[in-house]
């Protein structure tokens, strides 16, 4: 039997989206030089929300006025952007770049794990099973030092927060595919990041008060505006192009490129020591990535 290669462009595609996503998570590490996390969160959010609404208008896009669709996409905004945003600045505060990037790089294993409790017909088999204990396991290698020498540290806590920001994308991630099948475009994450701005906003306000913060310097100014354009915006465009023409199989493909990118950009932009243990983690976690997308013959 013949497989049909993958055509260059989708792959240009996939690596192109692997390099809009990758950095954001050195961006988060120059940005909390001066923003605190939730401040950061809003913010991005706020200026990718204006610019997705602006090319929604120019698209001539139709928004969405059903009011149970709207409820759905307020819940996606919590478990998809607004806390799990939250909580990868709050943990960049305490960990690197690369072990956020890494852990954040588990989505898909916990997807897996929730659909089978979740959505009819997604019952995990052995084989996926495989693939999510061994990026449980990729984690512990990274989480357990900080916990075994009885010394728990802000890098525990910051572990702990990129691993409940991964479960809530993979909550997230279900809770689409259960109620928001059909509701799909750009759309979509124009009104969840107008939500998770409203959010975000309020928290920020009220937690941070960021109305006391000294001006950020230039280069924050800049990592926030590759963020919110790229990062977010140009990455949300370019996901929904492959969906379109290459399909969800292809994009998943994306999850093995994030993890990389953040250790390389985490060593070569800002030092961040690599380990025997960060190796490890990500051969655990990317072999459990390809164990869930192996097809069954």
């Amino acid at each position: 039997m013949q497989t049909s290669a993958i055509p260059y462009q989708t792959i240009l595609r996939v690596l192109f989206l692997g390099s809009l996503w990758g950095p954001s998570f050195l961006l988060i590490k120059i940005c909390l030089t001066d923003l605190p996390p939730i401040t950061l969160a809003a913010i991005r959010f706020f200026i990718a929300a204006c610019v997705m609404w602006l090319v929604i208008y120019l698209k001539n896009i139709p928004s969405v006025k059903d009011i149970t669709t709207l409820k759905h996409l307020f819940v996606m905004s919590i478990f998809s952007m607004a806390l799990p945003i939250s909580l990868i600045c709050f943990a960049e505060q305490h960990i690197s770049s690369a072990l956020a990037g890494i852990i954040n790089g588990t989505v898909p294993l916990g997807t897996v794990f929730l659909a089978h409790f979740f959505i009819k017909g997604e019952q995990i088999t052995l084989k996926r099973l495989a693939g999510v204990l061994s990026g449980l396991i990729g984690f512990l290698i990274l989480l357990l030092p900080t916990v075994l020498d009885q010394n728990i540290t802000s890098d525990t806590f910051g572990l702990l927060a990129v691993g409940l920001a991964a479960l809530c994308y993979a909550t997230g991630i279900v809770y689409a595919k259960k109620f928001l099948a059909n509701t799909t475009g750009l759309i979509v994450p124009t009104i969840q990041l107008s939500f998770a701005t409203l959010l975000c906003s309020g928290f920020a306000l009220v937690s941070e008060q960021p109305w006391l913060l000294a001006m950020p310097s230039l280069s924050s100014i800049a990592s926030l505006g590759a963020l919110s354009l790229f990062g977010t915006v140009g990455a949300f465009i370019m996901y929904y192009q492959i969906i379109t023409k290459d399909g969800p199989v292809v994009l998943s493909m994306t999850t093995y490129l994030l993890p990389i990118y953040a250790v390389i950009l985490g060593a070569i932009f800002l030092d961040e020591p690599l380990n025997w243990r960060v190796f490890a983690s990500i051969i655990f976690i990317l072999f459990g990535l390809v164990l869930i997308n192996l097809k069954s013959r």
